[in-house]
């Protein structure tokens, strides 16, 4: 159970660090699937 809530959190912190960078940004489609996997990980939480 620990094991899954690490890797949620990692996964979550990956997905922030990734939406703040402005080369994901710009790429609007790659943005709207790291924005649709942290909202399924904040769902999971």
């Amino acid at each position: 159970m620990f094991q899954k809530l690490e890797d949620v959190e990692k996964r979550y912190d990956e997905l922030t660090i990734k939406i703040s960078d402005p080369a994901e940004i710009a790429n609007t489609r790659k943005l709207a699937k790291i924005n649709e996997r942290t909202c399924r990980n904040n769902a999971n939480s």
